[in-house]
């Protein structure tokens, strides 16, 4: 496997943050794309729901309903939205994820939580 990354000093013909920014969000979202069909390869077949994987804490979420509210006291988690949108409600306030960003939890915490 190879692994790239992107560094900013290869790429002189971006001058400002802006555009600078807006090519790391292109390459973490084509990224995320690679990602999205590999978790597909080991969620194909398998349903909606939890997938386990060989490495005991990791699993895969797949769900293809619309808005199908989960509400559950959540462990700790660090989640990486690889296609479509998620909404995280805690309280009153809601959080909504797009593909390339993520969520860390470092407690356990109540939450409502839609895949869109």
């Amino acid at each position: 496997m190879t692994a790239k990354t992107l560094d900013h000093r290869t790429t002189t013909s971006i001058s400002s943050d802006e555009e600078i920014l807006s090519a790391q969000q292109s390459v973490a979202i084509a990224k995320c794309a690679e990602l999205a069909a590999l978790v597909g390869q080991h969620t194909d077949g398998g349903g909606e729901g939890y997938h386990p994987t060989a490495i005991d804490p990791l699993v895969f979420v797949r769900q293809s309903d619309p808005c199908i509210i989960v509400q559950e006291v959540s462990e700790p988690l660090f989640a990486i939205v690889v296609q479509g949108q998620k909404k995280v409600s805690l309280n009153e306030e809601t959080f909504q994820y797009g593909v390339a960003q993520y969520l860390v939890l470092s407690v356990d915490m109540p939450l409502s939580a839609c895949m869109v």
